[in-house]
């Protein structure tokens, strides 16, 4: 199943990854993903900081998250 975000949702999506009760700590998290206007991003998230900047496309998206009593099933629904 093939996700594409706009870079207004992406940008939603990694500041809410802020919330504790709902995903768990989050760490870190990274990843290739395409846009809606057919482009690639790369982000880096810190919980004090995000990064979002154009990359080269990929043949597959990827997205890594890494934390601390992560909320696996929560962070499916938004990935």
């Amino acid at each position: 199943m093939e996700i594409i975000f706009s870079r207004v949702a992406l940008d939603r999506v990694l500041n809410n990854l802020r919330n504790e009760k709902i995903y768990g700590k989050v760490l870190r998290a990274k990843g290739i993903i395409q846009v809606d206007d057919n482009r690639w991003v790369e982000f880096d998230y810190l919980p004090k900081q995000i990064e979002i900047r154009d990359s080269a496309p990929d043949y597959t998206g990827r997205i890594c998250v890494i934390g601390i009593n992560l909320n696996k099933e929560n962070l499916q629904l938004i990935i």
